[in-house]
């Protein structure tokens, strides 16, 4: 048995369907027939050339890329700032930690302010809507698709 990738790796569904494609010997294999059920769950796969690895179906919209940034939040109408970490980022939205999350509902409207670690340190305003809300950590969409801000779009595919 070869476990040599141990590490998860993830592969993005489409139209109820995925490629997955094994890293030591190439072949791929087209995945049919998948549902949300099956979503962001570890799944095992063998490649007949002995390869055993994990992989995990992702149906987003968008690429999310995994970050570790400071920045701040305010519930739209409300003056209190509360500090968060911004863990993955999207064109469509932030995964956030922050102790504060008990102070969401899902459907909140928040206003998130933090700066990117690029070479300029960008800042990033948004408004966004609270999606959902787990211990410590909140999935928040934004309220407009930003999908042509150049800024992010350029961070996103470093």
């Amino acid at each position: 048995m070869n476990t040599r990738n141990l590490q998860i790796k993830r592969v993005f569904v489409q139209d109820g369907s995925a490629l997955v494609v094994c890293e030591i010997c190439g072949r791929a294999k087209k995945l049919s027939g998948i549902n949300s059920k099956m979503m962001l769950k570890p799944v095992a796969i063998t490649c007949p050339c002995g390869n055993n690895f994990r992989i995990v179906l992702d149906a987003r919209r968008y690429y999310r890329k995994e970050v570790n940034l400071r920045g701040t939040f305010k519930i739209a109408q409300g003056d209190r700032e509360y500090p968060m970490i911004v863990e993955n980022i999207s064109f469509s939205g932030i995964g956030i930690r922050s102790p504060f999350v008990d102070k969401f509902k899902v459907g909140d409207h928040v206003e998130v302010r933090f700066n990117l670690d690029d070479s300029h340190k960008s800042l990033i305003e948004r408004v966004a809507v609270v999606k959902h809300v787990n211990q410590h950590t909140a999935g928040l969409e934004f309220v407009q698709d930003r999908s042509y801000d150049k800024v992010l779009g350029f961070y996103l595919m470093q």
